[in-house]
């Protein structure tokens, strides 16, 4: 909140913040042939090769991404009372810009209070799960489906009629389920390296 003269030149800019749960950097490096449209998307994109990981949770890197804040050892998270506290919100910063701001996970509303913390964000719209429709034949699995949510997200950025901020954090690919969710997918094999 200190740096209250950021503004945005520009506003014809869109932004989409994708966290993906538990992807191997080594992917981009070593395999990119594997993901095609990742690679796409990075062509087309600013992309920052070095980072830190905040922590060894989800909670923690959501924590850091959404706040810019990094998870420190001792502190509460986001769901632990770190939300009581006066911190930046980045969708307030964007709705105060009049974007659109949509914020989406491929897990339940509920998980680490997703649905909770999309609000306190100030985000216009929040989808999850319960939200987006499954299309394929999968195997049995407790968390959504990445494929679909990629599409449900494309689907509602193209309903949307100005500039848009979007807060898409995936879940398929969470330990222990990395598993061929179908024969469209290929399950990336460590042992190939």
């Amino acid at each position: 909140r200190k740096f209250k003269n950021f503004h945005l030149k520009n506003n014809n800019y869109n932004f989409v913040l994708l966290v993906t749960e538990s992807f191997d950097p080594l992917l981009i490096e070593h395999f990119p042939q594997d993901i095609p449209n990742f690679m796409k998307i990075k062509e087309e994109s600013l992309y920052f090769p070095n980072f830190y990981s905040s922590g060894t949770r989800s909670l923690m890197g959501i924590t850091a991404t959404i706040f810019s804040l990094p998870y420190v050892w001792g502190q509460p998270n986001m769901t632990n009372g770190l939300g009581s506290k006066s911190l930046s919100r980045i969708a307030k910063y964007f709705n105060n810009k009049n974007y659109e701001t949509l914020s989406f996970t491929t897990d339940i509303a509920t998980a680490d209070k997703a649905g909770e913390m999309a609000k306190y964000q100030g985000f216009n719209s929040f989808y999850s799960k319960e939200n987006i429709p499954v299309k394929r034949q999968y195997p049995l699995f407790n968390k959504g489906f990445d494929y679909e949510g990629f599409e449900f997200v494309l689907d509602k950025i193209n309903q949307t009629k100005k500039n848009f901020f979007v807060y898409f954090f995936t879940s398929s690919m969470h330990s222990p389920y990395d598993i061929v969710l179908s024969q469209e997918h290929k399950k990336y094999n460590q042992k190939d390296q």
